[in-house]
């Protein structure tokens, strides 16, 4: 048997290229200790230099997000060579299309609305968050106006933002491998976060249902078509849990011991 891991450019790791490298490097070495090859290409070569011609590939893991390395992908995956994650799961995560999925399968999330850069949004509930490239926390109309024009400034006119309403409320992480593996946990140090949440959600520890959690997470991903993901949840002072962001692949920083282990026995089993 023979896989071909591919990692993630460093460009879509959003501030854990250390810890995105772990993880895959963990899956990677379990895999062959297991005696299977593992060849293994960065996102980078794959899309320079496309996929191997001369291998016989029984089955491929990969944490790219690049259009161009995921059509490379779904060539294979079209021939029935086992895929994790499907190029479609993944393309599923990009948050404005997200939304509507999840919104459809009945996942809770907060008051939402896509619209587009160079549009007038009607949008009045304050604060928010304005997430397209970047993600921003903003407290009224001027601050919408000029985070929504600098999303055109990069993206141009007519590009998909997500904007969500700000829910007070604890902020937990949480993680999963098919209906096999998960963990969650409350994040409860401003370092710990990437976007600034934590500077306006609270981060004193609470209880919360940890198989609440869990249920609506693998829903989520399911819905998504990922078997391998993460995401960040807001848990309210009534305890409602609220989906606020779900990830292909994320590093499993907390638990990448266990996440290894499940992700490389998910991947042998096809």
């Amino acid at each position: 048997m023979l896989y071909l891991g591919i990692s993630r450019h460093a460009s879509f790791s959003e501030g854990r290229v250390t810890d995105d490298a772990a993880i895959f490097s963990a899956v990677c070495a379990l895999i062959q200790d297991a005696g299977y090859d593992v060849v293994q290409i960065p996102e980078s070569v794959l899309v320079t230099d496309g996929l191997p011609a001369d291998l016989t590939i029984d089955g491929i893991f990969h944490m790219a997000r690049s259009e161009q390395a995921l059509t490379l992908i779904e060539a294979y995956s079209q021939q029935g060579i086992p895929v994790f994650n499907a190029p479609k799961a993944v393309r599923n995560c990009l948050r404005a299309g997200l939304y509507g999925l999840l919104t459809e399968a009945g996942i809770p999330m907060p008051q939402s609305l896509v619209t587009e850069t160079g549009t007038v949004t009607g949008w009045n509930t304050f604060p928010c968050w304005v997430k397209g490239q970047g993600v921003r926390y903003v407290q009224n109309g001027p601050e919408l106006e000029q985070s929504i024009n600098a999303e055109c400034q990069y993206a141009g006119n007519g590009a998909q933002v997500l904007l969500q309403s700000h829910v007070p409320g604890i902020i937990v992480k949480f993680y999963g491998v098919a209906d096999t593996f998960f963990s969650c946990r409350q994040v409860t140090d401003a370092a710990q976060g990437r976007f600034g949440q934590e500077q306006h959600n609270d981060l004193t520890p609470t209880s919360f249902s940890r198989d609440a959690l869990r249920g609506i997470a693998l829903k989520a991903a399911e819905c998504a078509g990922l078997t391998i993901y993460g995401g960040d949840a807001i848990v309210t002072p009534q305890g409602q849990i609220l989906v606020i962001d779900l990830n292909d692949w994320p590093s499993f920083r907390s638990c990448r011991e266990e996440a290894a282990m499940a992700i490389s026995e998910l991947i042998m089993k096809q």
